[in-house]
Parts: structure tokens; C-alpha cells; sequence
């Protein structure tokens, strides 16, 4: 389909790889549907959407689906805007409910587990940089020699969704010892030749062989948690995240709250509890 085609050449470089990877799928999956329905762009109506929706709810979950029906809005919007439909069907009512999953961030002997695990030094750190500069793995793998910044602390410019240039800074003083002597052996300019796919896999088999569940955003989980629970200020963890929305970050706020909650439970349970004695008053 012409349109479709058009709109995915209009969004490709404000989109990251992997957003817009989400999106070519979800788009030509939906103009497989309308064809199937012998429909055209202009006659979609929420009913149609809905169809939509649930056939992709029997295969992915919640979060997926939501995902593929915000990439339709898009297109819709983008048609909107070009005059080739009158309205958007897709609403926000028809998402599905999604329930709400604290990301369980590593704890310090998780995390030095998993890197002692690492055969190799190259692959080492750079799971190392996700979990110390709170990096997604896509920004991980574009990092360049010249990004690192190194004074009283290491600060990094990091290249995020939709082109946005950010400064991170690292977490862990071990990390910024160990990157600069990576980087000062370093004859390229490209600090992690590797493609994104290619680390994924490689969390895949170190979970296999340490027991523990790692993946990329697990290690980034792990970064901002930490900041939260040494008391940074969400608004400057959004800044170091680079999320556009603050409700994102929000959540990190509830694992820290979670991991205060069970700390109490702990307390309270090493007293015991006074006896009381409640009194009858006699109504006069």
C-alpha cells in the first residue's frame, strides 16, 4: 500500500532502529488485515480496529498489542493531516489494560555475578555501561571513543530516541576505571562494534549460565533504581534516562517505595507487640 510505504519513509529518521523496526511490522501487518477485509483507509471504523485488536490479542500480550494500535494511531494522524481520511479511528479505549509490572532491577552481587560470568572483556563492558550510565542497549552500541568525558567523574553524551543528545553520568567508580583502559587500547572510533541482537543473545546465555535474569533493560532498571534510593531527584533521573515523559520515571519511585515498604515489614516484626487494654465506657 502507497500510504503505508509513505508514512514509514516520513517517520524513519525520527524513529530508533528498534521503534521503527515496531512500527514497519504493526503498519503492513494492519494493511494485510484490511486487505483480508477488502477495506480502504477511508472506510476503517473503530469496529474494524477492534477486529484488529482482538486477533492480535489471541498471539501477544497487553503491551504488545498496545504497541502495534499506537503505531495505527500514527498512521491515521499522518493520513489526517494529509487529507486522505476524516477521522482516526483508533482511541485510546480501545487499548487493552495492561497490568502494572515493577522492573526488578539487579542487586550489586546479581550484577558482579553476571560480569565475572562474561568471557569476554568487550561484551563485559558493555553490559557494564548499561547498568553504570543507564543506557538502552541501542544507545549502548552507538557509543564513539569521543562520547566519554573523563574529569572528577565520567560523563558520557549519549544519542537517544528521536536524536536527542543527552550527557549520563556513570554510577559506579570501577566502571569508569575499567572503561578508560578499555578505550586508551581502543584503535577504532566505535567503542562496541556489535549489533543489538547480537547483545540481546548474549543475555540470553549468561542467564542460562548464571541462574540470574539478565537482560538489557534489567540493567538499566539497575541504574535508576539506584538513583532513586540515594535520593535523586526524579525530575534529574528523567534527564540521565532520557525518557520525553516523567511518568515513565514515576515508576521507579514505586520500587523504591516497594523496597521501603518490606524494609518496615522487617522492622516492625523485631518488637513485640505491647499488650493493650481497652476500657469500656459506659454511655451516660
Amino acid at each position: 500500500m502507497k500510504e503505508a510505504e509513505e508514512f514509514l519513509k516520513d517517520i524513519k529518521l525520527s524513529k530508533s532502529e528498534n521503534t521503527f523496526l515496531t512500527y514497519q511490522v504493526s503498519i503492513r501487518k494492519f494493511v494485510e488485515f484490511l486487505k483480508e477485509k477488502n477495506l480502504r483507509l477511508k472506510d476503517v471504523k473503530p469496529s474494524h480496529i477492534r477486529e484488529f485488536r482482538n486477533s492480535l490479542a489471541e498471539k501477544f500480550q497487553p503491551s504488545t498489542v498496545n504497541n502495534r494500535l499506537s503505531a495505527i494511531r500514527e498512521f491515521f494522524e499522518f493520513l489526517l493531516e494529509r487529507g486522505d481520511v476524516e477521522s482516526n479511528p483508533v482511541s485510546h479505549r480501545l487499548y487493552l489494560k495492561q497490568k502494572k509490572r515493577l522492573p526488578k532491577p539487579l542487586t550489586i552481587q546479581e550484577l558482579k555475578t553476571v560480569l565475572n560470568a562474561c568471557e569476554r572483556s568487550d561484551y563485559r563492558l558493555c553490559l557494564f555501561s548499561m547498568a553504570s550510565l543507564g543506557t538502552r542497549v541501542s544507545e549502548t552500541v552507538n557509543l564513539k571513543k569521543g562520547d566519554f568525558i573523563f574529569n572528577r567523574y565520567l560523563k558520557v553524551k549519549v544519542l537517544g530516541k528521536g536524536n536527542k543528545e543527552r550527557i549520563t553520568i556513570s554510577c559506579f567508580e570501577a566502571y569508569d576505571k575499567e572503561i578508560k583502559e578499555y578505550l586508551d587500547k581502543l584503535e577504532g572510533e566505535r567503542v562496541f562494534p556489535f549489533s543489538v541482537s547480537a547483545i540481546k543473545k548474549y543475555c540470553i546465555t549468561l542467564s542460562k549460565k548464571t541462574g540470574i535474569k539478565v537482560s538489557c533493560h534489567r540493567l538499566r532498571h539497575t541504574y535508576a533504581t539506584i538513583l532513586v534510593k540515594e535520593g535523586m531527584d526524579i525530575i534529574r533521573v528523567k534527564e540521565l534516562l532520557g525518557h520525553s515523559d516523567v511518568s515513565t520515571t514515576a515508576i521507579y519511585t514505586e520500587i523504591s517505595l516497594s523496597d521501603i515498604e518490606k524494609r518496615m515489614v522487617r522492622i516492625r516484626n523485631q518488637y513485640i507487640k505491647p499488650k493493650l487494654t481497652i476500657q469500656r465506657v459506659r454511655l451516660k
